[in-house]
């Protein structure tokens, strides 16, 4: 038997890291909610940590049914009327139904359900080219692109350690020759067994046969 393998340390460092790739997902979730807020009320800043294709359906969805400020207009062809709020209100749609996915990826990968992790990371990778595809990767996105990898890694680094945890031993003490020990089962909750009336009977007489020595 590997002792490494079966070391408790050890679990508890792939448990580690697969706990902070669920926490680098939650940080993706609340910061592309933020964005999308903030898009929505009309302000163009953005902070990092984001989903980027959530983010570009509402913008495009705002773009469209003319929700944007102003200055997002000055060179839109006047030939091009505005799509009814209807596209807005898919997009929207869409970019909930993604959050929601990975909303669902943070919660139910909990206790090592490494399966959720592993869709967390394929629609992360997909949210990466997809912003490689829109933005580029130039000065003005490459902290965006760092951020991404950034996150990409620990959702990467998470799976493989879910699958790590899933394939270690349960965990057994060791003697000295490097044999496992056997211990013993015992049901604390368990309510203690009645005596017989034997048992019973012997139980008075002993109590008189140990008063009596001490007297003698």
């Amino acid at each position: 038997m590997n002792k490494n393998a079966n070391h408790p340390p050890l679990r508890e460092a792939y448990t580690a890291k697969y706990n902070s790739a669920r926490m680098n997902l939650l940080l993706v979730l609340a910061m592309t909610l933020v964005n999308v807020v903030i898009l929505a009320c009309g302000s163009d800043r953005y902070f990092l940590f984001s989903a980027t294709i959530p983010y570009f359906l509402v913008t495009l969805g705002m773009l469209w049914t003319g929700k944007m400020p102003d200055e997002y207009y000055i060179d839109w062809p006047e030939a091009m009327p505005f799509f009814n709020s209807v596209v807005l209100v898919i997009m929207i749609v869409l970019a909930a139904i993604i959050l929601g996915i990975y909303l669902c990826c943070f919660i139910f990968s909990n206790k090592n359900r490494v399966g959720w992790m592993l869709t967390a990371a394929i629609f992360f990778g997909i949210d990466t080219l997809g912003m490689i595809l829109i933005t580029g990767i130039g000065v003005d996105s490459l902290i965006d692109v760092l951020f991404h990898g950034w996150v990409l890694y620990y959702l990467i680094s998470g799976t493989i350690n879910g699958f790590r945890i899933k394939n270690l031993p349960e965990y057994e003490p060791e003697a000295a020759n490097g044999e496992a020990i056997e211990v013993p089962y015992v049901d604390l909750t368990a309510p203690a067994a009645p005596l017989d009336d034997a048992a019973k009977a012997d139980a008075p007489a002993e109590e008189t046969a140990k008063e009596d020595n001490k007297e003698s």
